[in-house]
């Protein structure tokens, strides 16, 4: 009996878009069969030359791979998308005019491919070009005159086509277990920042580092299970599980790798992605977090879970606020203490105990030594819930590391700090 087909609606190329597809159908497929595009073709149909590619919010994903119905409520973008009234797109004209194509059955792939390094690296170095379109196989070898095809299209986007910043796109997506995450994707020229907030709070948490960063990255912030709008089925919670729910979620919005930043819970919950999935994790922004509690911390959390059972979320606001903001914070900003208990308080209490538990269990030093990537750690002096000298160890045990403690800052320092808190991530998105 055949598979029953699910109606899905999504922008594609600009306009309104919906088609009936099957579970198995592909992106590609789709395009060809209900809209007659195809420009995105399947040539090996494993997602490793490239020719499939199309772009979906805002990155380029492989088309031959990617199923159609995890395009319902995304934007996606097609090589027949970029000419506007009939005049070829910049980068159109440079692949055209440096002949960057033999056959062309690979350029669209290209084309696209080329637009995305473009938004994120404006004036790509000849290695730069190489490293990004390596993806893409051109079975007529005509490398050298795609590279000075890139070269040209750089000059021409940088005076013809300024950058934009769209809207942050809301979304909510079913993991492979039924739970589901409620995510922000940010969408900008630039490099990929994932942001996870910490315990019984949520994505708001970094609203104020959003805002300082979201012209220079695309920003993917979200509630973690347990959390804010995301599903409330209480369980047995891990930094292990919180990491592949990452990694579907980071699938589901067509990213391979990006810079992993948490705060807090978030911060176990980056320690323990980034040891799961190394190649995944370009940095690491670790905020106000540690590896591992120390002995006593899965009573002190159970104490924690047990309380909230007894007094209701509203019973340990006092003891939350002191320990996330300084007493100079506290008195000048009241309505800022207001919003985060609010999103505190409606914590559903079987998800808040169990989220206590995973952090009282959590264990993650064994990863650290095997980190290569950049990572910055990041205290704050007054910090109790995690002081410095738990920054200090992460610091020790993960090579190459830097340790920055903020004065004046206790354990929310993305909220009470934004500022020192986007130049540190800043600086861990910069190339290296």
């Amino acid at each position: 009996m055949a598979a029953p087909h699910r109606s899905i609606s999504f922008t594609l190329n600009g306009r309104a878009a919906r088609a009936a597809v099957a579970p198995h159908d592909t992106v590609v497929e789709m395009l060809q069969r209900d809209f007659g595009l195809f420009g995105a073709r399947e040539s090996c149909g494993q997602g490793l030359c490239g020719c499939c590619t199309v772009v979906v919010d805002g990155t380029a994903v492989s088309g031959c791979l990617y199923l159609a119905a995890l395009v319902d409520g995304a934007t996606v973008e097609t090589v027949e998308g970029l000419a506007r009234d009939g005049a070829l797109h910049p980068i159109q004209q440079a692949f055209v005019a440096k002949s960057g194509f033999q056959c062309g059955f690979c350029t669209p792939g290209f084309i696209l491919m080329t637009k995305e390094l473009l938004e994120r690296h404006p004036e790509p170095t000849d290695e730069e070009i190489r490293q990004y379109l390596s993806g893409n196989l051109c079975r007529c070898a005509a490398y050298p005159d795609i590279i000075e095809a890139v070269k040209m299209a750089a000059e021409l986007t940088r005076y013809s086509m300024p950058m934009s910043t769209s809207a942050p796109h809301d979304s909510t997506f079913t993991l492979s277990d039924g739970s589901a995450l409620a995510y922000t994707l940010h969408r900008a020229p630039g490099p990929r920042l994932v942001l996870i907030h910490s315990l019984a709070l949520d994505r708001s948490v970094w609203d104020g580092v959003v805002e300082r960063l979201r012209t220079d990255a695309q920003i993917l912030t979200y509630d973690c299970r347990g959390h804010g709008r995301s599903s409330h089925r209480a369980g047995r919670f891990t930094a292990e599980l919180f990491a592949r729910d990452l990694a579907e979620l980071l699938d589901r919005v067509g990213w391979q790798d990006a810079t992993v930043a948490g705060c807090s819970m978030g911060g176990s919950v980056a320690l323990a992605f980034a040891g799961l999935f190394p190649a995944r994790a370009t940095a690491l922004g670790l905020i106000d977090t540690t590896a591992w509690y120390g002995a006593d911390a899965p009573a002190k959390f159970r104490e924690r879970a047990d309380a909230a059972r007894a007094k209701g979320m509203q019973g340990l606001i006092d003891f939350q606020v002191t320990r996330w903001f300084s007493d100079e914070f506290r008195a000048a900003h009241p309505e800022v203490l207001r919003r985060t208990s609010a999103v505190f308080v409606a914590n559903d209490v079987d998800c808040y105990a169990a989220s206590c538990a995973l952090l009282g269990d959590v264990d993650l030093r064994a990863h650290l030594p095997a980190f290569r990537m950049p990572v910055s750690v990041v205290v704050g002096e007054e910090d109790y819930a995690t002081p410095v000298e738990m920054a200090r160890q992460l610091h020790e045990a993960i090579p190459h590391s830097t340790l920055t403690v903020l004065p004046r800052a206790r354990h929310l320092t993305p909220i009470e700090h934004p500022d020192a808190i986007a130049a540190q991530l800043g600086d861990l998105l910069k190339p290296r």
